[in-house]
């Protein structure tokens, strides 16, 4: 009888140490994604819509450390997904954390997005994507799909939206804006 009440537990601790966080890869309508405060990204298919994608990034937690102390290298790329069902709003589903975050644990996360044109925003930033966005790290709490009864995923209550931010253009851009700049004005001359 010992023998098999040890090995329960040894059973449900083991279970417990390998449960991982999750979750809710979803915005509402006061996060949305925007091209500018108040424009939505549009979501969908065609010329100029759904051409973004939207990708959620994790960190674990570390003791003492604040969101503004991770580094986006530490981070790493736990799903993606598009934007839709409606402008400014993506449904991801339940993404899990790797075995560093025990579920019901908090961790850093945080939401990129990119042009579809690039297969990563690390691509489109190096690549001079016209529409990088991101947003800033924030600390989340996790949900906890081993608990009894199971929990559900947790939502991103610290995402606050993503809004644009665009890159200034290169020194070699900005010297042929000069130079044609000055051929027009010296022909017009």
């Amino acid at each position: 009888m010992k023998k098999l009440i040890t090995l329960v537990v040894l059973l449900a601790s083991v279970a417990y140490l390998q449960a991982q966080g999750t979750v809710n890869f979803a915005n509402a309508a006061a996060t949305r994604v925007n091209y500018s405060a108040s424009v939505p990204v549009l979501g969908g298919t065609g010329v100029q819509v759904g051409q973004f994608t939207v990708g959620l990034y994790y960190a674990p937690l570390s003791a003492g450390a604040t969101p503004a102390d991770v580094l986006w290298s530490a981070m790493s790329l736990l799903t993606t997904t598009g934007i839709a069902p409606a402008a400014g709003r993506f449904l991801g589903g339940v993404a899990t954390t790797p075995s560093s975050t025990a579920g019901g644990v908090d961790a850093y996360f945080a939401v990129r997005v990119w042009q579809n044109t690039f297969a990563s925003y690390e691509e489109a930033a190096a690549g001079g994507g016209y529409r990088n966005l991101t947003t800033t790290i924030f600390r989340n709490a996790t949900g906890n799909p081993s608990s009894v009864p199971p929990g559900a995923a947790a939502a991103m209550s610290g995402f606050t939206g993503v809004n644009n931010v665009v890159p200034e253009p290169g020194t070699i851009a900005l010297g042929a804006l000069g130079a044609l700049g000055l051929l027009f004005i010296r022909r017009r001359k």
